[in-house]
């Protein structure tokens, strides 16, 4: 099985393609409510390829976003809204941002709804 999972990528090995990869193992934690990856770094490993794909994975909003603004992030690192509109009250979220990782047509719903939402709330 040529998959791997909870991998850190370290190196990219070749010359004028690629030959292999070197990775960390990962761990996943909870820090303060938070999902973090942590890295073992005496896990080094080397595999053989000639193809590399990178699943990025999707960890949930900036922190940036919650202090910058103060939005309320719920357990899943997503976040809180109530009818899209967060705790502060001139912002709304929606799509991956309010529900996590998902399908795109699933976010595309999720805006139609926020932006209904919204206007609602601006027609009071």
């Amino acid at each position: 099985d040529p998959r791997e999972y909870q991998k850190m990528t370290k190196k990219f090995l070749g010359k004028t393609h690629v030959e292999g990869v070197e990775a960390n193992d990962l761990k996943r934690e909870f820090k303060e409510g938070k999902a973090i990856n942590v890295e073992f770094s005496n896990s080094k490993k080397t595999y053989k390829a000639d193809l590399v794909l990178l699943a990025m994975g999707f960890s949930g909003c900036e922190e940036a976003i919650s202090k910058n603004f103060g939005v309320k992030l719920d357990e899943k690192n997503n976040i809180s809204t109530e009818n899209f509109q967060t705790t502060h009250k001139k912002i709304f979220a929606c799509g991956d941002a309010r529900k996590g990782q998902s399908l795109v047509v699933w976010a595309i719903k999720d805006g139609i709804e926020c932006a209904l939402s919204l206007h609602q709330n601006l027609a009071k």
